[in-house]
């Protein structure tokens, strides 16, 4: 396994390492650049974060998806998502929504919170890289 690096001053409670969802994105996104072989593409869908209300509109005129996964990975033909959550994180309704409708159209979707985690679902759905 590819050595990942915490790009912030990383806090404990006992032995676990507690990350805040950014921090969880940046070591997903180097593990995928690390991990995944040239048959495999992913892409992370920025919809998190605050914005005005027409930006908003606009957004979802041009096809914005509330509840989207996190991240997307095409992987031979296999379409996979990966959804992070913080440990105390909670999956939304409309995430819940969009999940379900992703998986009904043949998707593998996954909520992930922690990289341990991602690195098991990917070992399992892309096969060792």
């Amino acid at each position: 396994m590819p050595a990942l690096y915490v790009r912030y001053k990383p806090e404990f409670i006992g032995n676990r390492l507690l990350l805040s969802e950014e921090q969880l994105h940046f070591q997903v996104a180097d593990y995928l650049n690390l991990a995944l072989s040239a048959q495999t593409v992913w892409h992370h869908s920025p919809n998190e974060g605050k914005r005005r209300p027409q930006y908003i509109k606009k957004l979802l005129r041009k096809g914005l998806r509330p509840g989207w996964p996190d991240f997307e990975i095409i992987h031979r033909g296999r379409v996979i998502f990966i959804e992070l959550k913080t440990t105390k994180g909670r999956v939304s309704k409309s995430q819940k929504q969009c999940h379900n409708d992703l998986v009904m159209a043949g998707a593998v979707v996954k909520v992930c919170r922690s990289l341990e985690d991602v690195i098991q679902f990917i070992g399992m759905t892309c096969g060792r890289n």
